[in-house]
């Protein structure tokens, strides 16, 4: 298990993103034949996602601050590589590259609160797109699958122990990596993906909470300790769906 401090991770394109605000989304499809369907009428059709992601994150962004109601993120290709499993589109908007850049919606919001809510409504909507949407040629329903950066793993886990836990408590976090392989930076903590396994350690006190979360925000597990005493917690839904209200309980001290 490798700490986020320990080394340079490599990249793709070249670009450390492991502390950025990104999120990326790629197209799938609920088929029993598999996860992507070629085929006549397809062609350029997983690229929808594109406008979809671009429009969700402006429009979140909108109702976080007025000052925002003009952003809108630059949305590009990103290659996963086939060799870990990326097959179709894969679309990346990066939100902001560095935390000094959302300054203002993080000192009116809270860090960590504002990067998971901004991604949980974006990610609803873009569920909520999906939703009414078929693979050309079939009734198959598509899926629109969503990967983030471990910075951003980082803060979902922070503000899931902060509302389930310890509202008040002074929370402290870092994410180490689990996955072994990188295939030449076609997946990595600097170029994530959905394959990429963490586990994100947030200390409250003496507790420690330990999430082995996948890129895809999904937990494996969650365990706590403290002292010599350990246990395993419900594995979370660190994304809730939108009938979910989330209440700000605090601003985020970092």
């Amino acid at each position: 298990m490798t700490s986020n401090s320990e080394e340079k991770w490599p990249s793709q394109d070249g670009i450390d993103r492991s502390e950025s605000f990104a999120i990326i989304a790629f197209m799938g499809v609920d088929h029993p034949t598999g996860s992507y369907l070629p085929g006549a009428g397809v062609s350029g059709f997983p690229a929808e996602v594109l406008p979809q992601l671009q429009s969700a994150v402006s429009v979140t962004i909108s109702e976080f601050t007025d000052a925002y109601t003009w952003f809108s993120p630059p949305v590009e290709m990103y290659e996963v590589g086939p060799a870990v499993g990326g097959f179709g589109s894969h679309y990346i908007a990066t939100v902001w590259e560095s935390r000094d850049a959302i300054q203002e919606v993080l000192s009116a919001f809270g860090n960590t609160w504002a990067v998971f809510e901004i991604s949980r409504r974006v990610k609803n909507r873009l569920d909520a797109w999906a939703s009414t949407v078929k693979w050309p040629g079939t009734e198959a329903p598509i899926t629109v699958n969503l990967s983030f950066p471990p910075g951003v793993l980082r803060d979902f886990c922070i503000e899931h122990v902060r509302r389930t836990y310890h509202p008040r408590a002074k929370l402290s976090a870092q994410w180490h990596v689990l996955t072994k392989e990188f295939y030449g930076g076609y997946m990595s903590p600097a170029h994530p993906t959905e394959a990429m396994e963490y586990m994100v350690v947030v200390e409250a006190g003496t507790k420690q909470y330990a999430y082995h979360v996948k890129g895809s925000a999904e937990v494996v597990s969650l365990g706590l300790r403290d002292g010599v005493v350990a246990a395993d917690l419900p594995i979370p839904d660190l994304l809730p769906p939108p009938d979910v209200v989330i209440p700000r309980l605090v601003d985020d001290p970092d």
